[in-house]
């Protein structure tokens, strides 16, 4: 299982020394299913790293949800820019399943800033990553069939889907219920994909 600290080092060069510094500042907790962490409209005042489990973030307008992401195991996630601009969060983080996450309060965070030199740079780093996962996303909405995203969402994340609830599927793919249920059926027939 992959820890906040490791998968930040992919990314950029964190001395060991710093790496001791963060994970000292970060604290594991275990959360129960449908735990809403951050509600749309709060100030975010924690970052997160899913080692275990699974999260959605979700829009919510005039009673009616909109599924803007997924996050699945050895993802961070943050609710942007509610976290690093004081700013209400545009959409709510719940889990989806018992989750074991690594959580950096706001407060934290300050402080890894004034004790570890290279932190900036590392948060700007980690939202460029979240600003190309956006990207594609946005892409994919505006270039891919929901049978191809569908698809793709399949291809990348095949076990952790199974434990989606088909409605959540069909909003993050932006179609009803019933139309993913007719994707589904095509891609049996074509042996493609089941679930």
């Amino acid at each position: 299982m992959l820890n906040f600290s490791n998968y930040i080092s992919q990314f950029v060069l964190f001395p060991r020394k710093d790496k001791k510094i963060f994970n000292e500042l970060c604290t594991t907790k275990h959360i129960i299913k449908n735990k809403i962490l951050i509600s749309q409209g709060d100030i975010a005042k924690e970052a997160y790293f899913l080692q275990k489990g699974m999260m959605v973030m979700v829009y919510e307008k005039k009673g009616r949800h909109y599924i803007r992401d997924f996050v699945f195991d050895n993802t961070p996630t943050v609710a942007f820019p509610s976290f690093f601009n004081n700013k209400p969060a545009r959409y709510s983080i719940k889990t989806l399943t018992k989750c074991t996450l690594e959580v950096l309060t706001k407060r934290n965070y300050i402080e890894a800033c004034i004790k570890i030199p290279k932190m900036k740079s590392i948060a700007l780093t980690g939202t460029n990553h979240g600003h190309m996962a956006l990207e594609k996303r946005f892409e994919a909405v505006l270039t891919l069939t929901p049978e191809e995203r569908y698809i793709d969402l399949l291809q990348n994340n095949r076990e952790m889907v199974k434990k989606i609830p088909v409605g959540l599927i069909a909003s993050y793919l932006g179609i009803s219920i019933q139309s993913l249920s007719r994707i589904r059926r095509r891609l049996t027939k074509k042996k493609i994909f089941v679930i």
